[in-house]
Parts: C-alpha cells; sequence; structure tokens
C-alpha cells in the first residue's frame, strides 16, 4: 500500500504543477486582456500629448476635469467595441470589429492628419458647414503622403488592438450576452453629449471628431439650421 503511494507521488505532483502553471497563465492573460481593452484610449491620449501637451497643461482646473470625463467617455466606448469584437463567435464579432476598426482609424486618423496640417482639431466649426457628409467624414483634407500616413498608422494601430483583444481576451458567458447591447447606447452617447470644440478643445480629439459628425449630419437632414450658407 505504502508502494502505491509512494509512486502515486510524483504524478500528484505534476499535477498540482500543472494546475498551479494553468492558474497563473489565466491570470496573466485576464490582465494582458485588461490592459489590451486599454489601449485605444491610452494610444488616443499618448498622441494627443504629444500633438499639444503644453496647451492641455495650461488648461484651468475645470477644463482639465472636462478633458478626463471625456477621456473616461472614450475608454467606455472604446472598451465596449473591443470586448465585443474579441468574441470567440457570434454575429457581433465581424460587423463589430470592422466597427471599430473603422471608427478608430477615422476618429484617430483624419483628427491626427488634421491637426498637423492646421495645428487644430477637425471640428464641429469646420464640418457644419460642408453639404457633403463624406467629405466632412474626412476633413476635406488632400491627398498628401503624411496625410495618408497618418490615417494609415491609425488603421495599422486598430488593427492590431483587434488582433491583440481577439487573441488574448476570454469573454465569459454573461458578459458575452451582455455587452453588445451596450453597443448602440455606446454609439449613442459619443455622437450626443457635449464636447469643447472651439479655442481651448478641452476634449479628447475622438470625442471632438464625433461630434462634429453628428453635427453636420443633423445639419444636411435639416433638423439643425446653424449654417444658412453651406457650401
Amino acid at each position: 500500500m505504502s508502494e502505491v503511494t509512494a509512486d502515486e507521488q510524483p504524478t500528484n505532483t505534476k499535477i498540482e504543477l500543472s494546475r498551479v502553471r494553468r492558474k497563473r497563465l489565466r491570470r496573466r492573460r485576464r490582465l494582458l486582456g485588461f490592459l489590451v481593452l486599454l489601449t485605444p484610449v491610452l494610444w488616443m491620449l499618448a498622441t494627443d500629448l504629444l500633438r499639444r501637451s503644453d496647451h492641455l497643461l495650461k488648461l484651468d482646473r475645470w477644463h482639465k476635469l472636462g478633458y478626463a470625463a471625456g477621456a473616461g467617455e472614450s475608454l467606455v466606448f472604446w472598451m465596449v467595441l473591443l470586448y465585443v469584437a474579441s468574441a470567440r463567435r457570434g454575429p457581433f464579432r465581424g460587423v463589430v470589429g470592422v466597427m471599430f476598426v473603422v471608427l478608430y482609424t477615422l476618429a484617430i486618423g483624419v483628427e491626427g492628419a488634421f491637426h498637423r496640417m492646421w495645428n487644430t482639431y477637425l471640428s464641429h466649426d469646420a464640418q457644419i458647414h460642408s453639404k457633403s457628409v463624406a467629405w466632412s467624414i474626412v476633413g476635406t483634407l488632400p491627398l498628401r503622403p503624411f496625410i495618408i500616413a497618418e490615417i494609415a498608422l491609425a488603421c495599422g494601430v486598430s488593427i492590431g488592438m483587434l488582433m491583440l483583444a481577439r487573441k488574448f481576451l476570454r469573454p465569459q458567458r454573461i458578459p458575452r450576452l451582455f455587452f453588445p447591447l451596450l453597443v448602440l447606447p455606446a454609439l449613442f452617447a459619443v455622437f450626443k453629449l457635449p464636447v469643447s470644440y472651439r479655442v481651448l478643445q478641452s476634449s479628447p480629439p475622438d470625442l471632438i471628431y464625433f461630434h462634429g459628425i453628428a453635427a453636420n449630419v443633423r445639419e444636411n437632414l435639416g433638423i439643425t439650421n446653424e449654417s444658412p450658407d453651406m457650401r
């Protein structure tokens, strides 16, 4: 009997070590998955700071709080899209994945390119007067190499984020069923929430972009009449 126990002990030890390793791997994957969910807003904040850190640091307390609140809104929005797009299967995986890449490319790429050209972000005031929604989406930017490079970089980054999310995230059953319900409310919120788009532009660039697009669509549909002389 003692011989059987002695023989089984190494096997039990190996099994226990294997369980410990699996737990460590799961914890590591969860941590990496969480970090991946943060990458859209972290990239946006990093590029914004590179462009206008001096300006943002000079904002007064209330405008800094407003910027922080906007960053929180952006965080929730991109996390919802990326989490839903990371699902292993289901009808929302592909659609929301494409949505994430397209919206991130436009919001971050177009705003980055516009800022490089005009030293300000594309906003309500620049978009509201356009008769073409399509042209307002791309900020009526010319096809110059640095414009294309900025948008291509944002596209590549967004695809990389999506691939990392699908590699490291393992959406559980209940969140997998619940999070798709948040996609439409999240979309409504980023297009509807007020932003600081004039002079100080004390809101994150992605929110400034979505706010301007929404204003242009309302103007072209005749819902508002803020630009009698639309071009």
